[in-house]
């Protein structure tokens, strides 16, 4: 048997902060006070009175806010907003610092030896990592802006302040209530900290090491990740926003607990074809009591080698047509792009050809 084992110790500086100070116009997504089947929730103006912010337990307290912040006392109990959007800025900003990262990671590596060919190409690996940066240089969206300083998870404003450090990156229109001027630019935010589990095992062999005769190779391969906590914090001081297991409407925002990828490939001469499975665990839509279910995909791939020059390719994408995720509101067309299959079922054929 052969046992490895790592330790990494890293404290490094990480040298990403640009000074830019470019400012551009924008008009981020805040969604909608209502879903899809007209009931509240935390979207969308929270001063808007469909919205769960004007209908909950602390109603009396976000109207105060609302005044305070510049609504008209002849406009408060109607005001409604019927945009998913509103004006803000993006940009850079000149006072950037330099993030700090604290990177520990323990892996070990697991190679038995049974003296027996059918497990001779057998290996695991697992690593744990916790990762903490301070000065992170990062953004605060508008939809994040509006529910820290209403309060949505009940510890970023528990006294409805007007000067709240979340109330301050945002302005309402004197004539209109709207709000408008929301601040996206990008500035060095408190801390981030995140860990988790990565677990990889790969195994290949000849059928004929498993009795079966020579009928070709099997090789497997299984990769599982464990999302433990990611946490943010805000602001200097404000509380640790627990994100492992959400997902928002927010772009770089979706973090499974879990994810997973696995693959089967035979090959038998000239000939390869392989099944692939992709999983992404079940997530909770932040500030919501809904959730998504897990998904999983399946893609089907075949290669032959038709001459040491030329191997030619097919396969299916999404075999079972699987739709996506969707929810209201979503970063894009109600779901997430960048994690769910948009595109659905799809074959493709490809040619490598060497000169």
């Amino acid at each position: 048997m052969i046992l490895g084992l790592t330790i990494a110790i890293v404290l490094g500086t990480m040298l990403g902060a640009l000074f830019y100070g470019n400012r551009d116009i924008s008009s981020p997504q805040i969604g909608g006070p209502v879903n899809a089947q007209g009931a509240p929730v935390f979207g969308g103006d929270p001063c808007d009175i469909r919205g769960a912010y004007r209908n909950g337990p602390d109603a009396a307290q976000v109207r105060q806010l609302c005044l305070a912040q510049g609504l008209s006392a002849a406009a408060v109990d109607s005001y409604v907003f019927n945009s998913t959007q509103i004006q803000g800025f993006v940009g850079g900003n000149v006072n950037l610092k330099e993030e700090t990262a604290d990177t520990w990671t323990v892996g070990a590596v697991y190679r038995p030896n049974f003296g027996s060919a059918l497990f001779s190409r057998l290996s695991a690996s697992i690593d744990y990592y916790s990762i903490k940066i301070t000065d992170v240089v990062g953004s605060i969206t508008a939809t994040n802006q509006l529910q820290g300083c209403f309060n949505a998870t009940g510890v970023t404003n528990p006294t409805y302040d007007v000067n709240n450090g979340y109330c301050q990156l945002f302005e309402r229109d004197p004539l209109t209530g709207n709000v408008i001027n929301s601040l996206g630019l990008q500035q060095n935010l408190a801390t981030l900290k995140t860990s988790g589990i990565d677990l990889q095992v790969d195994w290949s062999f000849d059928l004929a090491d498993a009795g079966l005769g020579n009928l070709g190779s099997l090789n497997l391969n299984y990769v599982v990740g464990w999302l433990r906590a990611w946490q943010r914090q805000d602001a200097a001081g404000g509380p640790f926003n627990e994100r492992a297991g959400t997902i928002d409407s927010t772009n770089g925002f979706t973090f499974p607990k879990w994810k997973m990828l696995g693959s089967v490939n035979y090959s038998n001469g000239p000939f390869g074809l392989g099944l692939r499975w992709r999983r992404v665990g079940k997530m909770d839509i932040y500030n919501t009591a809904n959730s998504l279910p897990a998904i999983n995909y399946f893609d089907l791939l075949t290669s032959w080698n038709v001459s040491d020059s030329f191997v030619l390719r097919m396969g299916v994408n999404n075999l079972t047509d699987k739709a996506p995720r969707t929810w209201t509101p979503g970063i894009q067309s109600n779901t997430d792009p960048s994690t769910y299959d948009i595109l659905g079922r799809r074959f493709f054929v490809g040619v490598t050809s060497r000169f």
